[in-house]
């Protein structure tokens, strides 16, 4: 098959084989045996390969070029990673490599035209619009706004603790009205105020019954839609989460996914840091938790 006819496969095509190679992933990963090897990497591979086809059938739904290019680089991502575990599963002998090659073949395949099909992607993104004047004045790409977010929570025995749209195992979580997830908040009252409109408090207040217990990722999506209806996207996202535990080194990978594909970006344009506050104060003391936000918007 040739790049041509890999990137002209229709999308419902491709979100079935995404759905059937990770549900085949996932009868492979029944089969593997008990040692804890074997059980971390059935928790890998189960993970990357559905992420195949949730994310590729979420970049068919994308709202813009840029959205649906960058939930295909998730994908990407996701099925080098599946190879990856595959290829593992031959190298250890875990199972006969007979029963995985067929696997890792497909996952191959699914690779090249997803890889294509960003290629065609960005080529197109390129070019002008048929509709478009050749008079038409767009704003330079050096057209930028900053803007900067804050959120601070109580941490309180028995609550769920929620960051950056992962839920952390912990026996203490945030004291909110919404689910208290302070990476969220603070992205968007980072992109509202580069906007310069109202901040999450004026749109969501915690005095509204509707918003009681509420996903934080609807905040985040409002302050999307406003931020491209402006004109804009992101440029660069720079988040530092102060606290004290859990650490959240293994958590960031997963972070930066739920930020990327909300905001419609690619992965490296996120960075997340986890700092302690050095046992000081009520962050120090692990009763509380609180997140800086730095993001740089330029013009779509």
């Amino acid at each position: 098959m040739d790049e041509d006819s890999k990137v002209e496969m229709s999308p419902q095509v491709m979100m079935a084989r995404t759905k059937e190679f990770s549900l085949r992933v996932m009868r492979l990963c029944e089969a593997l045996p008990g040692s804890p090897e074997a059980w971390s990497i059935r928790k890998q591979l189960c993970r990357c390969a559905s992420s195949v086809a949730a994310n590729y059938r979420a970049a068919q739904r994308g709202r813009s070029k840029r959205e649906f290019t960058a939930k295909l680089g998730i994908v990407e991502e996701e099925a080098d990673e599946s190879a990856y575990w595959l290829e593992t599963v031959i190298e250890t002998e875990m199972l006969p490599e007979q029963r995985v090659r067929p696997l890792l073949e497909e996952c191959h395949e699914l690779l090249a035209i997803v890889v294509a099909s960003i290629k065609s992607a960005r080529r197109s993104a390129g070019k002008p619009s048929p509709s478009s004047k050749p008079s038409a004045i767009r704003h330079p790409p050096s057209a930028m706004l900053i803007g900067h977010g804050f959120d601070l929570h109580r941490l309180e025995p028995g609550l769920p603790l929620t960051v950056g749209g992962v839920k952390l195992e912990h026996d203490r979580g945030c004291a909110a009205h919404s689910d208290g997830d302070v990476v969220y908040h603070a992205v968007t009252d980072a992109i509202l105020g580069a906007l310069g409109q109202d901040d999450i408090g004026q749109l969501f207040p915690d005095n509204d019954p509707k918003w009681k217990g509420a996903e934080s990722r609807v905040f985040v999506e409002e302050a999307v839609k406003r931020m491209g209806d402006a004109g804009y996207t992101i440029g660069n996202l720079d988040i530092t989460v102060i606290l004290e535990r859990p650490n959240l080194g293994l958590h960031k990978a997963s972070i930066k996914q739920n930020l990327a594909g909300l905001l419609g970006c690619d992965l490296s344009q996120v960075n997340i840091k986890g700092k302690t506050h050095e046992r000081v104060g009520a962050l120090g003391e692990n009763k509380a938790i609180a997140c800086h936000v730095v993001v740089l918007l330029i013009r779509d």
